[in-house]
């Protein structure tokens, strides 16, 4: 069984990429970072993993990258996608589109909240099955990396992840839909 360190969630991935074309593309601006979680998301087939501090609209509230994430999400009976969010707040009041799309396929697509009794990272990330990477070393500047073939970089942040939303993750009430 593998060992959880939740500090770990707060260093950016240790694996040194090899000298010459990594496939390693860097950002530092809304749009750049945009881009990058776009492209992300675009490669995914069936997993999509996020770890964000408030699912930021300017980032993850647009039409493109929520048809990308519905069609994964429907593509496959399998298909789940999973966010944990560390602070909702931002959210409650608002239409985001990814948490509307989030309440008509819940089976597919869940939210969850990172609760209080854990530290709170300044880090952020996006992985699509378990290979493409979308690093944010600090994401309410925007910086951070994107990997397409980041398979040992993503194992950690899932393992990581994992332990976090399995214990010290909750569904928050206000991000669900209500059903008469």
């Amino acid at each position: 069984m593998a060992q959880h360190n939740d500090a770990a969630i707060t260093q950016p991935p240790s694996t040194q990429p090899p000298q010459g074309d990594t496939g390693v593309i860097r950002f530092d601006t809304l749009q750049s970072a945009s881009d990058a979680l776009h492209m992300g998301i675009q490669t995914a087939q069936r997993d999509i993993t996020i770890f964000c501090y408030s699912l930021e609209p300017a980032l993850y509230s647009c039409t493109n990258l929520t048809n990308h994430i519905s069609r994964v999400a429907r593509r496959h009976r399998n298909a789940l996608v999973r966010i944990l969010i560390q602070n909702p707040k931002s959210l409650y009041g608002h239409q985001h589109l990814l948490v509307s799309l989030s309440q008509r396929l819940p089976s597919s697509i869940q939210i969850r909240i990172l609760t209080q009794e854990h530290p709170q990272p300044q880090t952020a990330f996006c992985i699509s099955d378990r290979t493409t990477l979308v690093f944010f070393n600090q994401e309410s500047t925007y910086q951070g990396f994107f990997c397409r073939q980041a398979s040992a970089e993503s194992r950690h942040a899932l393992e990581t992840f994992d332990h976090l939303w399995q214990h010290y993750a909750v569904e928050d009430p206000e991000l669900k839909a209500i059903t008469l």
